[in-house]
């Protein structure tokens, strides 16, 4: 239970960290973890290469 309540606040941190970023507005690409794996999405500076919308995983992820 303790590191379930860490790891809700670091992911939670984490969140507020990246939205603050103040080079945010010039990345190309957005990378979020999803329950499947990951998420790539175009940036608000736009998209530098192919387009992927999701990665697959190899095993269970370290943030549960």
């Amino acid at each position: 239970e303790e590191q379930r309540a860490f790891w809700d606040g670091w992911v939670a941190a984490e969140r507020r960290h990246f939205a603050e970023d103040p080079s945010r507005p010039y990345a190309d690409l957005l990378v979020r973890q999803r329950p499947q794996g990951y998420e790539v999405l175009p940036g608000p500076a736009g998209i530098a290469g192919p387009t992927l919308f999701l990665t697959h995983r190899d095993g269970p992820s370290a943030v549960c």
